[in-house]
């Protein structure tokens, strides 16, 4: 139920000052139970009533005995996973409260909705057992007191979210819940605001474990792939280790080859055998050094930006045409290295993946104002209108026979954008090639 409209006061300094303290409990408290416990036993203070019970609403929509203010009330009760009757369904479908002055005229009731709107009804009445059953059991306490059975109802809810419903009376002194010298409306009123405070915190309560759960949810995944990842990267330097020592042994026989002019002959290929030994050791330490923060259980991605020339961006692109401005390879920018190249041998991979392979593929770079752009030109498929605006999004393959999983580009801009640069696509349509540009800022 939403926060009824109190138009007038309806507490005295003791209803004040017991509801005050709840509403400062409330919230501090660590569970359900807990306040759903207090707030039995303030509803029983306010009202002077022997008997405050709260039933909750389960998923299956039907109500079972929670707490109350006595341990024989929660012994006695028959409300056990039964669904809703008479006033309780009442309560739960109006999100309302309900005051019957009289078990024995149990249609005539008087009801608080969820807009504050008081009046007299004729609501659904006890159950007939329920009735003989309390008449039974406490009738001669008002045959002595000449007081009325009375009973209150009422639901906790918060928007969309209904916990359940309370009941309380006085039957054991044979008192009517209704103090002397408090109207119908006031009862009503008291109990509403009591039970508001009560699913407010339950709501806050909740809001609280879920987050709590989620967030231990997210560390126990993080702590499986930092696990996963670092079993894959032992299980790539193992891999390394097969390639790395064929490398090894044909440069030892291309050593052994007798003949000065034969080995002369070899240089070039020694030399390029000698450069892809030095590129898997380069890749083995800069996979390790890629995936150092997991170590530490942290997800994120490191950019280490510092200053850094153009030329050093571009080493051995064999794979590709460069091209360069007139002056700009001694040009300083600050940027991470790693990544800058991480970004270019991306995009020369996607550029031969994507109907480019044997294609000339162009990498370009010149300064336009503060910034170095950086462009990756191919003549593969190309790119439609529609498919340059969600390309750089997650999860997005335009080819989806090709191997991959649509995050490289969505990698790429992040990259860039940590690095205080952008990123573009352009083409002029399919079968005319792309063209990828991202930029970086210039020192």
């Amino acid at each position: 139920m939403g926060d009824v409209n109190v138009v007038r006061n309806y507490f005295n300094s003791n209803e004040r000052r017991l509801t005050g303290r709840f509403m400062f409990e409330a919230r501090r408290e660590p569970s359900h139970k807990v306040v759903l416990q207090k707030m039995v036993d303030t509803i029983a203070a306010a009202l002077n009533a022997e008997r405050v019970a709260f039933y909750a609403l389960d998923k299956m929509n039907l109500l079972c005995i929670k707490t109350a203010n006595r341990p024989e009330v929660l012994i006695d009760s028959h409300v056990k996973d039964i669904p809703p009757e008479g006033p309780m369904a009442t309560v739960i479908e109006k999100q309302c409260y309900i005051y019957i002055p009289s078990i024995l005229r149990p249609s005539e009731q008087y009801m608080l909705d969820s807009n504050g709107h008081f009046q007299p009804i004729k609501g659904n009445p006890l159950d007939p057992e329920v009735t003989a059953d309390y008449i039974g059991k406490f009738g001669a306490n008002f045959g002595r007191s000449g007081e009325q059975m009375s009973v209150v109802f009422g639901c906790l809810s918060l928007h969309d979210k209904t916990f359940g419903v309370f009941k309380a009376d006085a039957f054991s002194s044979g008192r009517s819940i209704k103090p002397n010298g408090m109207t119908e409306e006031e009862l009503l009123f008291n109990v509403a605001v009591i039970s508001n405070l009560a699913s407010h915190s339950l709501d806050e309560l909740s809001t609280r474990m879920e987050l709590l759960q989620a967030k231990k949810k997210l560390e126990n995944q993080n702590v499986i792939v930092t696990q996963l990842l670092m079993k894959v990267l032992h299980a790539f330097k193992g891999r390394l280790t097969v390639p790395r020592s064929y490398l090894e042994m044909a440069m030892k026989l291309i050593a052994k080859i007798p003949g000065v002019r034969a080995r002369r002959w070899l240089e070039k290929p020694l030399a390029m055998l000698v450069k892809a030994m030095q590129s898997f050791d380069q890749i083995s330490l800069y996979m390790e050094e890629y995936l150092r923060p997991l170590k530490s259980g942290s997800l994120e991605l490191k950019i280490d930006r510092k200053p850094v020339k153009v030329r050093e961006l571009f080493e051995d692109l064999a794979m590709a045409q460069l091209e360069v401005e007139n002056g700009l390879m001694e040009a300083t920018i600050i940027a991470d290295k790693e990544k800058v190249r991480d970004i270019v041998l991306g995009l020369i991979e996607n550029a031969e993946k994507y109907d480019g392979k044997g294609k000339p593929i162009i990498v370009g770079c010149k300064a336009v104002g503060d910034k170095l752009e950086v462009s990756v030109k191919d003549q593969g498929i190309g790119l439609l209108p529609r498919q340059r605006q969600i390309i750089f999004e997650g999860n997005v393959r335009l080819q989806p026979e090709k191997e991959g999983e649509g995050q490289g580009l969505a990698g790429f801009k992040l990259m860039v954008e940590e690095m205080g640069g952008s990123i573009r696509a352009e083409s002029e349509g399919y079968q005319k090639g792309s063209t990828f540009i991202f930029t970086l800022p210039i020192v």
